[in-house]
């Protein structure tokens, strides 16, 4: 049996993949999600974009 040290290819493509795409939706740069996704956290119509994870709190109601 060969060691996962010596052929980590079955091992590296699961962990190469899920980690630099899961901090890039999980925590964005500041700044940057507004201008990729401007409806994904705040609701349409609103230019100001809401405080992180938090909504503003016009959209309350």
């Amino acid at each position: 049996m060969p060691d996962p040290e010596r052929d980590p290819k079955p091992r590296t493509p699961e962990r190469k993949d899920p980690k630099p795409a899961e901090p890039i939706r999980k925590d964005p740069p500041p700044g940057e999600p507004e201008r990729r996704d401007p409806g994904r956290n705040q609701p349409a119509g609103d230019p100001s974009p809401p405080p992180d994870g938090n909504p503003p709190p016009q959209a309350a109601g």
